[in-house]
């Protein structure tokens, strides 16, 4: 396995989530993106399913802190909230057992 390349197929999640609605008619989608700083590139790869409104929950992992002050549109992650927003979803703010905040968006 070392140095052995193997291929790999990228898919934007607009093509996954509209196989998933309609291969099982789903009505409520939860989707939670952790990719160490490539949510951007996920965002715009669902564009589609946030127009469509089909995605109720989207739980983004984005570099969780211990304040909530720094969790929030000043924290360089402003261009996430602006689009999350525009498709009216609203941030909520996630505290784990250690103190850690999140993100957690919701469609409303």
């Amino acid at each position: 396995m070392d140095g052995e390349l193997y291929p790999v197929v990228g898919l934007p999640i607009d093509a996954i989530l509209n196989h998933i609605m309609e291969m099982y008619e789903y009505k409520n989608i939860y989707v939670k993106i952790d990719v160490e700083g490539f949510e951007l590139n996920v965002l715009n790869g669902m564009i589609n399913a946030l127009k469509r409104n089909i995605i109720n929950e989207l739980f983004v992992e984005m570099g969780a802190s211990r304040t909530l002050g720094e969790t929030d549109k000043n924290s360089g992650h402003e261009q996430i909230y602006i689009i999350m927003e525009s498709f009216n979803y609203r941030p909520l703010y996630l505290r784990d057992a250690s103190g850690v905040y999140d993100q957690h968006f919701i469609l409303h």
